[in-house]
């Protein structure tokens, strides 16, 4: 009778009676050839189990090959928007801005040329240096430890007029894939790409 009024309760009848019961039966029955109210097996769930953990098995020995490749992706797209930033900064700004790379820590700044005050006599010979830019961009980015560069000249300039030094920063990964960050192929452009797909 327990049965009886759960099913009742799920079906959601307020009032039992006969009627009422009858029909309840009458859907349990006809549910029931069906197959509607048999749950899963134990075997049909430990066969799940085992398929899940077959696939799982398959797919976790690739996932470091596919991070280090997201991440090679991920530092060449970082370097060449903060090199087209510096360029559009040095334009809008009128004033020099270069990205400086740091081999062995594996790190690069974007920095900001000082502007020389002429009223200050402290601040007149600072046109020739240069510091962190302010915010976010002016932070010391760092390379993750599975990529390797080669730089060729440790800054990279960006004057007030478009012009970018011409450089090539190339970036790779243990199993052999790269990517270039380039200026050289145009004048005043950024280039990110695979050496294979140019």
């Amino acid at each position: 009778m327990a049965w009886k009024a759960v099913m009742i309760s799920l079906i959601g009848l307020t009032t039992i009676n006969s009627a009422d019961e009858q029909q309840v039966m009458l859907f349990i029955r006809h549910n029931r050839s069906r197959g509607f109210l048999q749950g899963f097996t134990l075997i049909e769930l430990l066969l799940v189990v085992v398929f899940l953990g077959v696939l799982a098995g398959l797919s976790v020995p690739h996932l470091p090959k596919h991070y280090t490749r997201l991440q090679l992706q991920q530092a060449a797209d970082h370097i060449g928007y903060l090199m087209r930033y510096a360029q559009s900064a040095a334009i809008t700004g009128q004033r020099e801005y270069q990205i400086c790379f740091y081999t062995t820590e594996k790190t690069y700044v974007l920095q900001g040329q000082n502007v020389a005050d002429e009223h200050d006599p402290k601040r007149q010979d600072l046109s020739e240096s240069f510091s962190a830019v302010q915010g976010d961009k002016g932070q010391i980015f760092k390379l993750p430890n599975a990529l390797s560069w080669e730089i060729p000249d440790s800054c990279v300039r960006f004057y007030p007029n478009g012009v970018i030094d011409q450089a090539i920063v190339s970036l790779t990964i243990e199993q052999g894939q790269s990517m270039v960050v380039s200026t050289q192929e145009q004048r005043g452009r950024v280039n990110v790409f695979a050496p294979d797909q140019e």
